[in-house]
């Protein structure tokens, strides 16, 4: 009995280290972290935000099936479509989310935003399929968009500019201050010559 279940054990762990190869690697990618960095979207403005898919799995042929759907739009978000394929060795997919704040929303208002992820592998592959689901959760808030001022390249050449002109004006009040004092330097001598 004891051998029958060292034998079994044996069998399992064979075969999920021989079916671990056909893990895929799916992903969905966004920066649009609950509650450390929200989506900002002023009353009355729509924003359009993209998810990243990836599909990095070790098997060089699956383009994967993916269903997008909303669990909870918060009542301001639409998608822009819900089936795609993602192809082998694809980091560039993305999805859209339109998200409508309304005219009459309060500064400070949140809203939770649940997006379910599904994936299956493609029609053409066979077999035993695994689906896999990612959900990603999503906060807006309804705040007016900081703007940020930075300096642009034309404002930094405009800066270098500004001290080579500077630098430029000095030096030549430099020449001209050392000529100047050299043309009295020799006056006061003829004058001391001829008096």
């Amino acid at each position: 009995m004891m051998v029958m279940r060292g034998r079994y054990f044996i069998i399992v762990f064979l075969m999920g280290i021989y079916f671990i190869n056909y893990a895929g690697a799916f992903g969905v990618s966004y920066s649009y972290l609950c509650p450390d960095n929200p989506i900002i979207v002023p009353p009355g403005e729509t924003e359009r935000v993209y998810f990243g898919m990836q599909n990095m799995g070790p098997d060089d042929n699956k383009d994967l099936n993916v269903f997008v759907k909303l669990k909870d739009d918060g009542g301001i978000a639409t998608l822009t479509e819900s089936n795609y394929i993602v192809k082998a060795n694809t980091k560039t997919e993305k999805f859209y989310v339109d998200l409508k704040v309304p005219l009459e929303a309060e500064y400070g208002k949140k809203y939770n935003i649940v997006i379910d992820v599904s994936v299956a592998p493609s029609n053409k592959d066979s077999g035993v399929v695994f689906g896999v689901g990612n959900e990603v959760n999503i906060c807006v808030l309804v705040k007016e968009k900081e703007i940020v001022l930075s300096p642009e390249r034309g404002s930094r050449k405009m800066i270098w500019l500004m001290v080579a002109l500077g630098i430029l004006i000095i030096a030549i009040m430099v020449v001209i201050i050392i000529l100047t004092l050299r043309k009295k330097n020799k006056n006061r001598f003829r004058n001391r010559r001829t008096g």
